[in-house]
């Protein structure tokens, strides 16, 4: 019904739901067996063997990989088909133009977080500064892509939905 399509088969349905919820369920399981103990060993063991600038930019460059890897960040194409270029030509050029652009920037997003992330574990500096210093300059941009520009206005959803899809 969200893309303008009726189900057909509910029984296709049905059974493509179980497949995903098996799915989901071996997925989270080879998580916990296999992807935590590698994390948490290259976690301990990183530090060990380099400087805090390598481990740093080791940081950051994993943060860039994992939101290659975020299945959201690749559906953003087949909704990209959804938008007009004359009612929202810069959100159009976004996904449909630009869209490694888009998703490299998210990655750079993802990896300076990580990297201010691991800053304040190992500096040991306070989380409530670090978000008050970053909520001004994010609602000013904010409150200009709405009142100050209108043809930015259709951004600010993919703004917000792109830094909630790297949490």
């Amino acid at each position: 019904i969200f893309f303008g399509q009726t189900v057909d088969s509910p029984i296709e349905v049905m059974f493509g739901m179980i497949c995903a919820i098996f799915g989901l369920a071996f997925f989270v399981d080879s998580l916990r067996v296999v992807v935590m103990p590698l994390s948490e060993q290259l976690g301990t063991e990183l530090p060990k063997n380099l400087t805090l600038p390598w481990v740093l930019v080791t940081t950051c460059f994993l943060g860039i990989l994992v939101t290659y890897a975020e299945p959201a960040i690749t559906s953003l194409r087949p909704l990209a088909r959804l938008v007009d270029p004359d009612v929202a030509p810069y959100l159009y050029c976004a996904l449909m133009e630009k869209q490694e652009i888009l998703v490299f920037c998210i990655g750079m997003g993802v990896g300076l977080a990580a990297m201010l992330g691991t800053l304040r574990f190992v500096r040991g500096w306070s989380l409530k500064p670090m978000i008050v210093g970053v909520m001004f300059p994010t609602l000013t941009c904010a409150a200009y892509m709405w009142w100050g520009d209108e043809e930015l206005r259709p951004l600010l959803g993919l703004a917000w939905d792109c830094g909630a899809v790297t949490t």
